[in-house]
């Protein structure tokens, strides 16, 4: 009986061992992201340069504006322009099918061929990470696309 006590004891440091280590790890991940995102302002509008690539390894960048409401977050049409420059209609009705889904899982707004969303400062954060979740996950659709097809699309 002994032995399983001190075998579960042994079990809760480890335990711990490996909290403590992941919580060190998770604190460097948050200064490293902190480190690598880019902000600079001209004529009143806020680019965030974030530090995760689309399929043409560009870095996503989001569009911040003071409104009446809080701040409007966007993507500018991005996320729709390299779409249809990579074949996709965002006219077809499958497209459009994904564009409300996105919009609706990540509580964002598409408005004429962008995304955007209104938020209070309490709330930025979040939406932040809306807004660039559902710019990877529709920017990831370039994928899908036969890279042949690809290439006779590019001349």
């Amino acid at each position: 009986m002994s032995e399983q006590f001190e075998t579960i004891s042994e079990l809760y440091e480890k335990k711990r061992d490996i909290s403590t280590e992941i919580a060190g790890l998770a604190d460097w991940n948050k200064c490293w992201l902190d480190n690598q995102t880019n902000f600079e302002e001209d004529f009143g509008i806020l680019t965030i340069t974030m530090p995760f690539l689309d399929a043409d390894n560009d870095y996503i960048q989001i569009y911040v504006t003071k409104s009446e409401n809080g701040y409007l977050l966007t993507d500018n049409g991005y996320v729709i322009q390299e779409l249809m420059r990579f074949g996709f209609s965002p006219n077809d009705q499958r497209v459009q099918k994904l564009l409300d889904a996105t919009s609706k899982r990540f509580e964002i707004e598409y408005v004429n061929r962008a995304f955007c969303v209104t938020t209070q400062v309490a709330d930025f954060p979040m939406y932040l990470k809306n807004l660039t979740q559902a710019i990877i996950i529709l920017h990831s659709l370039s994928y899908l696309i036969d890279p042949l097809s690809y290439q006779k699309l590019k001349r």
